[in-house]
């Protein structure tokens, strides 16, 4: 539990590694052969995690039978009746979909602009770039600002990256996609070891991934409405969107998660930074 933050962060960057040679060689194969062609051979990838995740050996652990649904009601109650969980779990939700938002409108906004289809990728490994150093930073960052100025930072530069992105119609405003990554980068491995010190262990894995329940539940309907908005009306009305749905749901969720921990989104004092994590986060209380 001691290096969860460190090892999450450098588990995310590994991920976002990958990610970062995926999209680069995406691009070199597409241009060669189709898109549609680049979609279908991507589909082996998942085939080989199969086999690497049959290939784990776990050594034998005494425990009790599990009951699916059982778990999982017993998860979502303790998730809803801890306050502190409840609300984190709702803010790393929509903070996930804020961050998800590039995916699907990075590859429109090259379109608007004509990028070859063999640059697609390669454009894109800036981005993925920041992601990884902000992955591997996260825990110092964590350390010197804590969890509430994380949070607070995170949604503010989520904002202002899709007004960005709404209000200047030129090519440099592609720099504005790696707001979100950073993001993502720093916020993903700190909720989940913000959330991993406050649930007992034999709900964790359930209770994580609930955050990803709720995240799955948004992007249901919040993917195909950014489609049919950049598809059918305007990219810029698909930014629009975004930040008006991050710009009404997050304010209200931070204060209540601000009030189910007692602390205050204010600005780091002078010589703040040696605090200990613990003290970093409840600042401002």
């Amino acid at each position: 539990e001691d290096r969860f933050k460190r090892v999450a962060g450098n588990g995310y960057a590994i991920g976002m590694v990958a990610a970062l040679l995926g999209v680069g060689l995406g691009g070199v194969v597409a241009q060669y052969t189709s898109l549609v062609f680049t979609v279908q051979v991507s589909a082996l990838f998942p085939l080989l995690s199969i086999a690497a995740a049959l290939a784990f050996w776990e050594p034998p652990v005494r425990s009790e039978e599990r009951h699916y649904w059982r778990d999982l009601r017993s998860a979502l109650d303790f998730s809803w009746h801890v306050p502190q969980v409840r609300y984190t779990l709702l803010v790393g939700a929509l903070l996930m979909t804020g961050t998800f938002g590039p995916v699907v409108l990075v590859q429109p906004f090259l379109l608007d602009f004509d990028v070859n289809d063999f640059w697609f990728g390669w454009v894109q490994v800036p981005l993925r770039v920041v992601a990884v150093a902000a992955s591997l930073s996260a825990f110092i960052i964590g350390r010197r600002l804590g969890m509430p100025r994380i949070l607070l930072a995170g949604s503010v530069l989520i904002f202002a990256s899709y007004v960005g992105l709404a209000l200047v119609g030129a090519a440099w405003a592609f720099a504005f996609f790696a707001l979100p990554a950073i993001v993502q980068g720093i916020a993903s491995p700190l909720l989940s070891n913000h959330l991993n010190e406050r649930i007992p262990s034999e709900k964790r894995a359930t209770v994580l991934s609930v955050m990803q329940l709720t995240f799955a539940l948004q992007v249901a309907f919040f993917e195909p409405i950014l489609g049919f908005l950049g598809d059918g009306i305007a990219l810029r009305w698909a930014f629009v969107f975004a930040a008006v749905y991050f710009v009404v749901l997050m304010p209200p969720l931070l204060l209540l998660w601000r009030r189910s921990h007692g602390v205050a989104f204010a600005l780091p004092a002078a010589g703040e930074g040696s605090r200990t994590p613990a003290a970093a986060e409840s600042a401002g209380s």
